[in-house]
């Protein structure tokens, strides 16, 4: 059985129908991350993080669907959010700056 985890990090053994969602919804998590591509989010958070809010302001987006993106996205470990707005960098997301060897931001 496929394994997930919740959002404090305990794996969970997935049932059939949450993991035929999970794979239904693939398409939305593809767009979510050609959209931070798009944003340079990922150059954007840098190593340091930055607000929701300064992202916002550097790449022209709206900051409350920046924050729903962005937290979607940490949903799925691609950046990490924390409840001030603090958007950070993660592995999954440091694949996304456009200065990784090797990136996938071009491909996304």
């Amino acid at each position: 059985p496929a394994m997930l985890k919740d959002r404090s990090g305990v794996e969970m053994v997935a049932e059939p129908f949450a993991e035929v969602a999970l794979q239904m919804r693939g398409f939305q998590v593809s767009q979510m991350v050609f959209v931070a591509a798009k944003l340079r989010l990922a150059d954007r958070v840098g190593d340091s993080g930055r607000t929701v809010s300064d992202l916002a302001a550097d790449s022209g987006a709206r900051p409350e669907m920046l924050l729903r993106l962005c937290r979607a996205l940490a949903a799925f470990g691609i950046f990490a959010v924390d409840d001030a707005g603090m958007v950070s960098q993660t592995q999954k997301s440091a694949c996304l700056r456009s200065d990784a060897s090797p990136t996938l931001h071009y491909a996304a």
